[in-house]
């Protein structure tokens, strides 16, 4: 059986957030499973909609690493989303060009680090956390109130009635992690990897090529 996390058609690619207006763009070379040699997560959501864990947790740590390396380096990013963050056949994670948003250093990790929880947020529910920021779900975070934040959101995807208890794995709290920028320092993000969901199970490449090989094959049956 896959381990996915459950998906959400309500509010998928609709809102001009982190999944800002797209128009997909597919690179010219592609391998022979049709996929183009460079992948943003955007497309990659676009063609699954449903993604297993293991793929998700593989993307998101060396997303993490990568984010790590340039806070390490005094650096960051600034416009992380789900356009701007690409993957290669090996899952080597590439980021479009980094935004200068604040001559603060901290301020632009601050961002960063709301910006990786709602990429794993989007890629884990397929959906958006909040879609702008009037959202009563982004004011609760604002609030400190993450259990009205994740209240309303378990009743907008609908979790509840699904049995899906995103407590148990520990997604729900690493999330939160994110999302309010409960780091201290630049190293923070290394001790993220001692969390209980990052420290689940991973995937080479060609395990992750095999089973998402078997997530088409189930998807080919259900058309």
């Amino acid at each position: 059986m896959i381990d996915s996390p459950i998906i959400s058609n309500n509010t998928l690619f609709s809102e001009p957030h982190t999944l800002r207006a797209h128009e997909e763009k597919r690179g010219s070379s592609e391998n022979a499973n049709g996929i183009s040699q460079k992948t943003s997560l955007m497309e990659f959501l676009r063609e699954f909609q449903v993604l297993p864990t293991p793929i998700i947790r593989t993307l998101f740590n060396r997303l993490v690493e990568e984010i790590s390396g340039m806070h390490s380096n005094e650096s960051y990013h600034g416009d992380l989303n789900l356009e701007n963050v690409s993957f290669d056949q090996e899952y080597k994670i590439y980021l479009s060009q980094a935004v200068h948003i604040s001559d603060s250093f901290l301020d632009g990790v601050y961002v960063d680090l709301i910006s990786l929880g709602e990429i794993l947020f989007t890629l884990c529910c397929g959906a958006l956390p909040y879609v702008s920021l009037e959202d009563e779900r982004y004011l609760a975070i604002l609030n400190g109130d993450l259990e009205l934040f994740w209240a309303m959101n378990e009743e907008a995807l609908g979790l509840g009635r699904r049995g899906v208890n995103l407590s148990k794995s520990g997604l729900k709290d690493l999330i939160s992690i994110f999302l309010v920028g409960q780091l201290n320092s630049k190293h923070d993000l290394l001790q993220l990897f001692a969390h209980e969901w990052m420290k689940g199970a991973t995937l080479t490449s060609v395990q992750a090529k095999s089973l998402l090989d078997e997530v088409r094959k189930k998807m080919q049956k259900m058309t």
